[in-house]
């Protein structure tokens, strides 16, 4: 018998890429509270396109707080080097 994912077209995974941006998701929010950003990024939230690939959405969010960000990005690439920034798009390898 044909799944309601599968008849709709959604790859079986998609559950997982899901789960995935979810887990992304909520590594993010912890670090934006952390840094005092977390009530900047109210849109923050995991989804799941119609290919079934997994997706954070940032939303909206002011020019001061992605300013902030930037900076934050900026000193961690300064801190860490320009070779933690390059080359890979996951982080999966340097943890």
């Amino acid at each position: 018998m044909v799944g309601d994912e599968e008849a709709a077209g959604v790859p079986e995974s998609s559950g997982d890429a899901w789960y995935e941006a979810r887990r992304a998701a909520v590594e993010l929010r912890d670090v934006l509270a952390a840094a005092g950003l977390a009530r900047s990024f109210p849109f923050l939230q995991a989804d799941v396109n119609v290919f079934g690939h997994g997706f954070v959405n940032l939303g909206r969010t002011t020019p001061a707080a992605t300013q902030q960000l930037a900076y934050l990005l900026n000193e961690a690439r300064k801190a860490m080097g320009d070779q933690a920034f390059a080359g890979s798009s996951s982080p999966k390898g340097r943890r």
